[in-house]
């Protein structure tokens, strides 16, 4: 079965956006802050990603930036067949997996807790098969909530002094442990904060509504995208960790 792909020019096949680049590049979670920059990174160093999200078509902010206009396709990460089934025909050089339930407090919820999971550990899983599978590079974003925040230094590459600090830090650790064991990571980042004009948003409507916004030095302003490319190109180790500084 063809998985019919949409993109702003309309509908083509799956096969179709494979056989137009030299390197596939597949974004998930391109609706949101991260993906939305490591989308329109991508453009800007020669590369044109495919996205995808939960949502039928591209619902991200509409800033007129290249991942407004890039290729996208639908597809639920929670659904592994369908996971196996779209990547397997995409065939991608490299998965950069920005997808994940993020709303921190909201994840220590009970009636959301089924569902935290399902997206940020049986979702990662169902990612890092198929990338096994197609024999796929993968770039996954964990989060320093999998520590207990009381360290002086940075974390190294193969630290292991796990201590999540709630359910949502738990969640993350199962992913980028489903990730390592399925021998599919080429990166596992962990930032602490990522920033981009997708998560702007509500700054930008404080200010347009006329309210005084209190920002931190420029230096936070840092995409979250740019990050993420970077530290994927100077990585020396499988796995490269950061505090996000």
């Amino acid at each position: 079965m063809a998985w019919d792909t949409v993109c702003q020019g309309g509908l083509q096949t799956v096969d179709g956006i494979r056989k137009r680049f030299f390197m596939n590049v597949f974004v998930t979670g391109v609706n949101g802050q991260l993906g939305h920059d490591v989308m329109n990174e991508l453009a800007k160093r020669g590369y044109e990603g495919v996205g995808t999200d939960i949502q039928p078509v591209y619902s991200g902010v509409m800033d007129d930036s290249a991942v407004t206009r890039m290729p996208y396709v639908q597809m639920d990460i929670t659904n592994r067949a369908q996971v196996s089934s779209i990547i397997r025909e995409l065939h991608p050089d490299v998965i950069v997996h920005c997808a994940a339930w993020t709303a921190v407090d909201a994840a220590e919820d009970e009636a959301n807790r089924p569902k935290v999971k399902a997206i940020n550990v049986d979702g990662v899983q169902n990612i890092a098969d198929a990338a096994k599978l197609v024999d796929a590079k993968m770039i996954y974003i964990s989060t320093d909530y999998v520590f207990d925040g009381q360290g002086e230094t940075p974390w190294q590459p193969d630290c292991k002094d796990y201590a999540p600090l709630n359910y949502y830090g738990e969640t993350k650790l199962g992913g980028e442990q489903a990730v390592l064991e399925a021998a599919a990571a080429e990166c596992d980042i962990v930032l602490n904060a990522v920033t981009g004009i997708a998560g702007l948003r509500p700054t930008i409507a404080a200010v347009e509504a006329g309210n005084d916004i209190a920002l931190a030095n420029k230096e936070t302003l840092v995409a979250g995208g740019r990050r993420v490319m970077d530290y994927a190109a100077r990585r020396k180790d499988p796995r490269y960790r950061t505090r996000g500084k």
